[in-house]
C-alpha cells in the first residue's frame, strides 16, 4: 500500500486471511502496519473485528461495494457511533439510488 491514511478505507488482501476481500478503515498508523477496523466483509457482512496488519496485506478502497441491506446498516451504524451526519445523510441518498436500480 502506497499511501495510508488515518480513517482512510481499506481492502484486507491477504489471501490467507479469513477476512481477505473485507473492507475497513484505518484507526491509527504505525512504522509499518496499521490498526484497521474492519466492517463489511467480502460478501456483504456486517463485521465488527478490530486488526493490526501490515500495509502490504492491505490496497486502498477504490471502489465501493454495493450498498445492500446489511452494507447500509454497517456503515450507518458507524457513521452514527462517529457521529458524522453528513456521512450518514449521503448513505441513505446512496441507498435510495441503490434500491432504485433495476437489478
Amino acid at each position: 500500500m502506497k499511501k495510508a491514511e488515518k480513517s482512510g478505507w481499506v481492502f484486507c488482501n491477504d489471501e490467507n486471511s479469513l477476512l481477505y476481500g473485507a473492507t475497513g478503515y484505518i484507526l491509527d498508523l504505525g512504522l509499518v502496519s496499521a490498526n484497521v477496523h474492519f466492517v463489511l466483509s467480502d460478501d456483504g457482512q456486517a463485521l465488527d473485528r478490530f486488526l493490526v496488519m501490515e500495509y502490504t496485506k492491505l490496497i486502498p478502497a477504490t471502489v465501493k461495494p454495493p450498498m445492500n441491506k446489511e452494507a447500509f446498516d454497517a456503515f450507518m451504524d458507524l457513521a452514527l457511533q462517529t457521529r458524522d451526519y453528513e456521512w450518514a445523510k449521503k448513505l441513505v441518498q446512496e441507498y435510495e439510488q441503490e434500491k432504485a436500480l433495476p437489478y
